[in-house]
């Protein structure tokens, strides 16, 4: 809603308060749409919200950027985000299978899932991801009238929540769908030496070395005033290393998704044969 109002009457305010409520509502869809794996009623519905709020989203941001927010508006980044739109169904369906994988685990297993996956390490996460989001709030409700550029007041409030948010809503997703899927086992001494990595392992901890120090930085220059251009530097950072982490991984499942189902496939045409000359 804060986008869509921001697509009609261009205020920067509105922009700003969306971005910052992000990380907290796709951490909340995620766990919505993996709580319950088994149930594939309730899988349509999930996916029809979010393709509602999704397209609010960029819709509204894009528009906002390119038509309405003449003043401190960015088409290029308008564009950007519009050029998202494509990749949703991509991300829909790789997520739908993930979710139909973890839902043939037995019951008992299922269970421990839930327990562990969605409410400790799912809905664990959400407290620090409220914590920053309120701290942006906080500033936004503050300067809620004041006539000039909202990210010249909170800036340096709105950057650092986003960047390291966005590092939760990640590990969120690695904890209720990649942790469960992957092929790839590495120690924490191969993670911290790059000893015995394949390429694909070696770039994910590259980008999520830089994500960590990212954050680390932001955090340090958490503060109300204005984004900095090493803010926004680091912010841009931290979304394309998380971004890419996030697609390596699920490519590399989807990939050895496909070989599981492939195989048996395989075998039982061969078989088949082997009947038939028989």
């Amino acid at each position: 809603a804060l986008h869509v109002a921001y697509a009609f009457t261009g205020e920067s305010w509105y922009f700003a308060s969306g971005l910052s409520a992000l990380p907290f509502s796709v951490s909340t869809i995620i766990l919505w749409f993996f709580s319950s794996p088994s149930d594939k009623s309730h899988e349509k519905y999930v996916v029809g919200y979010y393709v509602i709020w999704m397209f609010a989203l960029l819709l509204g941001i894009g528009v906002g950027h390119v038509y309405t927010d003449k003043e401190h508006g960015n088409p290029w980044i308008g564009w950007l985000i519009l050029a998202n739109a494509p990749w949703q169904p991509g991300f829909i369906y790789a997520f739908k299978h993930f979710r139909r994988k973890i839902g043939t685990k037995p019951e008992a297993q299922l269970k421990i899932y839930i327990t562990e996956s969605i409410f400790f390490k799912g809905f664990g996460l959400l407290p620090p991801i409220g914590y920053l989001t309120t701290e942006s709030a906080k500033c936004l409700s503050a300067h809620r009238l004041d006539s000039g550029y909202i990210f010249d007041t909170c800036g340096g409030v709105i950057v650092p929540q986003l960047c390291i948010t966005l590092s939760f809503v990640i590990l969120i997703i690695a904890n209720v769908a990649y942790v469960h899927l992957t092929t790839t086992v590495i120690s924490p001494w191969q993670a911290a030496s790059f000893e015995d990595l394949n390429g694909k392992v070696k770039i994910q901890c590259t980008l999520l070395s830089l994500v960590v120090s990212s954050n680390i930085v932001l955090f340090s220059a958490y503060g109300e005033g204005p984004a900095t251009s090493l803010m926004s530097g680091l912010l841009i950072v931290c979304i394309v290393s998380t971004m890419s982490v996030s697609v390596i991984e699920a490519a590399t499942i989807m990939s050895s998704m496909g070989k599981d189902v492939e195989e048996p496939v395989e075998r039982e045409l061969t078989q088949n044969l082997v009947n038939r000359i028989r």
